[in-house]
C-alpha cells in the first residue's frame, strides 16, 4: 500500500521502497523488518496478533511457528 511514508519519532518507514530510515539515514532490516514495521505503524497504540504480525510479514507463505525468532 504505497502512500505517504509512515512515521514514528526519528523513525519513517517508507512501503512503496521498502526503506527504513532513522534520521534520514537507511536502516539495515532484515526483508521481514518493514512489512512488520508498517504493521505497527499503520495501527498505533493496538496490540497486533501474532497471526496479524505473520500475515503482514510472510502473507500466505506457509511457515512452521518453530521457524519464527
Amino acid at each position: 500500500m504505497p502512500g505517504r511514508p509512515l512515521s514514528y519519532g526519528p523513525y519513517e518507514v517508507d512501503e512503496g521502497t521498502q526503506v527504513a530510515l532513522r534520521e534520514g539515514v537507511p536502516l539495515t532490516l532484515g526483508q521481514r523488518g518493514v512489512p512488520l514495521l508498517s504493521a505497527l505503524l499503520r495501527r498505533p497504540g493496538e496490540v497486533l496478533t501474532k497471526s496479524e504480525l505473520i500475515d503482514a510479514a510472510w502473507g500466505d507463505v506457509a511457515i512452521e511457528e518453530s521457524n519464527l525468532s
